[in-house]
Parts: C-alpha cells; sequence; structure tokens
C-alpha cells in the first residue's frame, strides 16, 4: 500500500537503488534528520532535505581533503605552513609564470599584510572565497591553478 512515506529499511533500499553506498550509521544519520517528529516515517519532502544537507557535508568533507592534498604537496619542507619559497616552487612545478609581487600578495591576501607564511587554515579559506566569489581580478585566483595542477 503507499502511504506516501517510507520507514528506514525502505529509505536504506532507496539509497542503494541511487547508487549510494551508505553504511547503517549514516544511513540513521539521514534518517534522523529526516523524521524531525520521530514517527518512524518520512515523506519525500523530508528525504530530499535531508539528502541535501548530508550531501552539502560530504562535498564540505571532499573540498577540504582536495585542500589539505594541494596545501601537503605545496609544503615541500614539511613546515606546516606555505612560504614564499614553496609557492615559487609551487608555481614553477606547474609551469606558472608568476612574479615576487604576485606572491607576496597572495600571501597577504590569505594570512594578512606582513605575514610571511600562510598556514593550511588560512589556505583552505582562501580556496572557498576564491571558489565562492570567482574573483579573477583577485590574488585569491593565483592560487587556484596550484591547487588544480597539483591535485
Amino acid at each position: 500500500m503507499r502511504t506516501g512515506f517510507i520507514d528506514f529499511k525502505e529509505m536504506k533500499l532507496l539509497l542503494r537503488s541511487l547508487g549510494l553506498r551508505v553504511n547503517n550509521h549514516e544511513a540513521r544519520n539521514v534518517f534522523g534528520d529526516a523524521d524531525v517528529s520521530g514517527t518512524g516515517r518520512i515523506d519525500f519532502d523530508s528525504f530530499r532535505m535531508a539528502m541535501a544537507k548530508d550531501l552539502q557535508k560530504r562535498e564540505a568533507l571532499e573540498s577540504k581533503l582536495e585542500h589539505k592534498i594541494a596545501f601537503t604537496l605545496m609544503d615541500t619542507d614539511k613546515t606546516g605552513s606555505l612560504s614564499f619559497a614553496n609557492i615559487r616552487e609551487a608555481a614553477d612545478r606547474v609551469g606558472e609564470v608568476i612574479t615576487d609581487e604576485q606572491i607576496d600578495e597572495m600571501i597577504a591576501d590569505a594570512a594578512g599584510k606582513g605575514a610571511t607564511t600562510v598556514s593550511f587554515q588560512e589556505y583552505s579559506n582562501l580556496m572557498v572565497r576564491a571558489h565562492e566569489k570567482e574573483d579573477k581580478s583577485s590574488s585569491l585566483t593565483l592560487f587556484l591553478p596550484y591547487w588544480k595542477g597539483l591535485t
């Protein structure tokens, strides 16, 4: 009988039919987010909203992982921060022509005026801002070729 609702077991089958591999814990989290009334049943709108929330979390984690990989590849001296020399080396590796002034501007945009290094968090925040704004005139976008070229 069709009621317009699905239970946890049906939701797991639905997720699998959509090609999503989720363990029981992940499925329970999605279902819990959707079943706000605690009835043990969810409708399509609740399911859709819970899935959108889950996908946003997954995308954020993937993005953070991509940032970490690129940052680690650029941090060749393993200091935990990016220096002028690290950025210069990364640019050379990917064949990007960049001036010393542009590197200084990138560091300032990421870490603040007068900074000489960029932490992972500053780098990740910079990448997020660059993608959100897609501001082609900003030095933020100068980091993008390294991120894409190194990963």
